[in-house]
């Protein structure tokens, strides 16, 4: 394995997780609740903010 590629197969297995400032997760815009959501219903979450949103033609027909 070159080094290039074992740099790609290390970045692919990262788990760090890095907490944003608190400031900053404050004022975000999406808030832990809505992860929440589509982690457990990620279809259903994306069709809700689907529906939140102005369309010549409904969601999903094209």
């Amino acid at each position: 394995m070159t080094d290039h590629e074992e740099t790609l197969a290390n970045l692919s297995r990262e788990e760090r997780r890095f907490q944003p400032p608190a400031e900053l997760a404050a004022n975000a815009n999406v808030k832990a609740d809505a992860y929440d959501a589509a982690k457990a219903d990620r279809e259903g979450f994306w069709a809700t903010q689907a529906d939140r949103l102005d369309w010549a033609r409904p969601a999903g027909l094209g």
